[in-house]
């Protein structure tokens, strides 16, 4: 095998002899963790945008109640819940198939996503917007705005751990060889 595959170093021991190791730095406990991150990611989301489509009327009159622009509202109205269901989609296959960087770009943007409703829950716990009423839907509805801050702030350091958990080492450390 002259080229790797991506994703996998090679380390030279003799002349002829070669092991492939995979590039990133997991020990036998991540891939369970990594699957537990991401099936509790899969499940709030579904959760939440399925719970946002299933009472729609209602969703909608507390969306068109949220501090955003006018123009943007109706954007949010459906973009919130449709981005929730497509996180929950685009977690799905970097578990089902080998593919470091696909596995590393669904968990920044699950880190993105929750992070940005971090920061609105914080903003709203601390009255940055005077009141506002909860759209999240669910059991998250009846949570106060700093119970739901918290929750997410949870939220957000698992996903972060989940990125952390699939850094990949630096490329000092991959061999001139199987950059070309």
């Amino acid at each position: 095998m002259d080229r790797p595959m991506q994703g996998i170093r090679v380390i030279p021991l003799g002349v002829n002899t070669r092991i492939c190791k995979p590039q990133h730095t997991m020990n036998k406990k991540t891939p369970y963790i990594d699957a537990g991150i991401r099936l509790l990611f899969i499940a709030l989301y579904t959760y939440t945008g399925m719970t946002k489509l299933l009472d729609f009327p209602v969703y909608r009159i507390k969306m068109r109640r949220q501090p955003f622009p006018e123009p943007l509202k109706e954007v949010f109205v459906w973009g919130v819940p449709t981005t929730e269901l497509l996180m929950a989609i685009v977690l799905v296959p970097p578990y089902l198939i080998a593919a470091p960087k696909l596995t590393r770009g669904s968990l920044a943007a699950n880190l993105l996503v929750i992070g940005s409703f971090t920061v609105y829950t914080g903003l709203a716990a601390t009255g940055a917007f005077g009141y506002v009423p909860c759209s999240c839907g669910g059991f998250l509805e009846g949570m106060g705005w700093w119970v739901h801050f918290l929750f997410n702030l949870v939220f957000t350091l698992i996903a972060a751990l989940g990125v952390w958990l699939h850094r990949s080492k630096e490329d000092a450390e991959v061999l001139p060889s199987i950059r070309g």
